[in-house]
């Protein structure tokens, strides 16, 4: 045989035999179960931060639910053993942080496929964005072929850990329920929008990482809240909305829809961070209102009418509130109370921008102000 083509052969198919053994041994191991339970050791799950779009598989494969928690992060707080006191069922908290309704479909589409799904509560939001979030990371976990499921794995960390069988929460997670895999409930203190204010400056993380709000609120002159009317293309928003929600509410009629509207800041909403166009939210908004309004099973609840968002001390960063409105939302699909419709939507969303105009936006930037000075 030609030397070169020895060297080739020999090259190609030595490795082989290890590629085999180490593609079984990720298969056995399986430490997000993709495939099967775990193989001698304990049943555990990695929290939702970092692992969500990957973990859900194995979840909605093989364990017992009825009803899903899907938000971004904005639900991480939903406590699951709480829903099932108020709103009856069993049910699992599948949250993804940072998820648009692109990647939320991803996963839901696949859950109603496998699941008889009495009652979904999605976070509402992003929903002005009309292109499809790259889910090229995860999506083939929830395709028809298992084969390509081996890539998830396809990570030096996860070959280390099942060449070794460890059993480090590093590489097998360290949650032992998968019904509640979120992060520790957040302390709540009820205060005046003053206090609150204060306490929400004074937390380490909102002095360093929230660099675009200070900036903003040391130049508030630069930043007025003035919603400018201007062109929407609806039939692009259609478009999205009607592939990443309404065609899943359409074709699983027996599932409700409970969209949840995350609450924002009226601090963020006046310096326009959370929400750069708010000309653009509140007609893509009213607009999903009235595209959804004869679909039965969707309903839509909203908090942004409250007094809750006036006070920085019900947030700990600028984005999450406490896990006192994750509860208030709760409630509301008990009690079906604070439901936004097509008759309600105009007077909604008059109330949540006027007081988003007339929120003291001076106050946070003097603590910011005070603060500085002191340093």
């Amino acid at each position: 045989m030609n030397p070169y083509k020895k060297f080739i052969i020999l090259t190609l198919f030595l490795p082989m035999p290890f590629l085999v053994i180490i593609v079984l041994f990720l298969y056995l191991y399986d430490p997000l179960q993709v495939y099967h339970k775990p193989y001698f050791r304990e049943t555990t799950f990695f929290q939702l931060s970092g692992h969500s779009r990957w973990q859900s598989k194995g979840i909605i494969d093989f364990y017992d639910f009825d009803s899903i928690i899907m938000g971004s992060s904005m639900l991480m707080g939903t406590n699951v053993f709480e829903a099932e006191s108020k709103l009856g069922g069993k049910w699992v908290n599948l949250t993804m942080p940072g998820s648009g309704l692109s990647d939320k479909k991803v996963v839901l589409h696949y859950a109603l496929q496998h699941k008889a799904l009495k009652d979904i509560i999605v976070s509402f939001d992003w929903f002005t964005e009309t292109r499809d979030r790259d889910t090229s990371k995860f999506d083939y976990l929830y395709d028809d072929n298992p084969i390509n499921d081996m890539k998830v794995y396809y990570d030096f960390k996860f070959v280390a850990c099942a060449l070794m069988w460890s059993k480090n929460p590093k590489c097998v997670g360290d949650q032992n329920d998968y019904r509640q895999i979120f992060r520790e409930p957040s302390h709540i203190t009820k205060q005046s929008v003053l206090d609150g204010a204060k306490e929400w400056f004074s937390k380490e993380y909102n002095q360093g990482a929230e660099k675009k709000i200070l900036e903003r609120l040391e130049n508030l002159e630069k930043y007025p809240f003035n919603p400018i009317p201007h062109e929407i293309d609806y039939e692009k928003h259609k478009n999205y909305l009607y592939d990443n929600i309404i065609i899943l509410a359409k074709n699983n009629p027996h599932t409700t829809f409970h969209l949840v509207i995350p609450a924002h800041t009226r601090m963020t909403y006046r310096l326009q961070v959370e929400v750069d166009d708010f000309y653009l939210y509140k007609n893509v908004l009213r607009y999903f209102v009235f595209l959804s309004k004869d679909i039965s099973n969707i309903k839509i609840y909203g908090f942004d009418d409250l007094d809750y968002a006036d006070n920085l001390g019900n947030y700990f960063d600028s984005t999450h509130y406490n896990d006192d409105m994750n509860s208030m939302q709760l409630d509301a699909i008990a009690t079906q109370t604070h439901i936004v419709t097509s008759e309600n939507i105009d007077a909604y969303l008059d109330t949540m921008e006027q007081k988003i105009y007339e929120y003291d936006i001076e106050l946070p930037a003097r603590i910011w102000k005070e603060i500085k000075e002191s340093q």
